[in-house]
């Protein structure tokens, strides 16, 4: 099972008393393992964890005040305490723990749910436009700075087209999903690079996020693979401003969400695979 070490939600209510935060890291320590049945899911998969370095500042340090001063607990002071110095800050670079990219990302999609072949709107010929586009494009170039064990990476990705899967999908479990990507890519690219998308009819619902990507293994094979929920009428995964546009096409809301989440999720696919 995954380990995942990060500085409590309380941070939120700390830092009202004089927690500063100096410096944030993005924390590479976000595993999924599978087996047969057990497999964890971690909420926030819009992002990884984070580490947070902070300080103290004890001139805002709350004042413990009691009702009855008597009854105070000898343990719990009624004044901040007094410090002389401020407390060194030690500086922490990021570390290179031997981590892989994927060098050259091999996609395929998977539509799931009965809407995709009825009425898919301008969403599947979009996502393959996308996806088509990708390649040399200015967004691909901005993670080309990235290396990994296996090398560097490219502005490109080898496109392989979709699949379509008309049942109505249930979860949107990481598991589950696993599940589906195997039934419906018989053959798992073996170089290890495969990416493979589900779209569904699911809409976010109460969920924090928009979608997420992980990795796992299908007949043997390594692959990594995304979800990302149907995100029509939903403002909090449509980015605002100005919708794009070209000559006879006027990009839908939906698929201008799908297009954002699209690049998020597979800009870290590439980065960093094993998430």
């Amino acid at each position: 099972m995954s380990s995942i070490n990060y500085l409590p939600d309380g941070l939120d209510t700390q830092i009202d008393y004089g927690l500063s935060i100096l410096q944030w890291l993005n924390c590479d320590c976000a595993r999924y393992s599978w087996g047969n049945t057990a497999h964890t899911l971690v909420n926030d998969v819009y992002g990884h964890p984070i580490i947070y370095l902070v300080a103290f500042n004890p001139s805002s340090a709350p004042t413990v005040q009691p009702s009855n001063p008597s009854m105070a607990p000898s343990l719990v002071p009624t004044t901040a305490p007094a410090f002389t110095k401020a407390p060194t800050v030690v500086p922490y670079n990021l570390k290179y723990r031997g981590g892989r990219i994927n060098p050259n990302a091999v996609v395929k999609l998977i539509f799931w749910g009965n809407s995709w072949m009825t009425n898919p709107g301008d969403k599947i010929s979009g996502l393959e436009l996308f996806y088509q586009g990708w390649s040399g494009s200015p967004y691909s170039s901005t993670v080309t700075e990235y290396t990994g064990s296996n090398g560097q990476v490219t502005n490109s990705i080898t496109y392989t087209g979709y699949v379509i899967d008309s049942s109505t999908p249930k979860s949107i479990d990481p598991f589950a999903i696993l599940v589906e990507v195997c039934a419906m890519i018989p053959k798992p690219d073996p170089s290890g690079n495969g990416y493979y998308v589900v779209y569904t009819e699911i809409t976010r619902g109460s969920n924090s996020f928009c979608g997420w990507h992980a990795s796992g293994a299908c007949k043997g094979v390594r692959i990594q693979f995304g979800f990302i929920f149907n995100v029509d009428n939903d403002p909090g995964c449509i980015p605002s401003g100005t919708i794009p546009s070209n000559p006879g096409w006027k990009m839908s809301p939906g698929m201008h969400g799908l297009a954002s989440i699209t690049a998020h999720e597979l800009s870290e696919m590439i980065t960093d695979p094993g998430a």
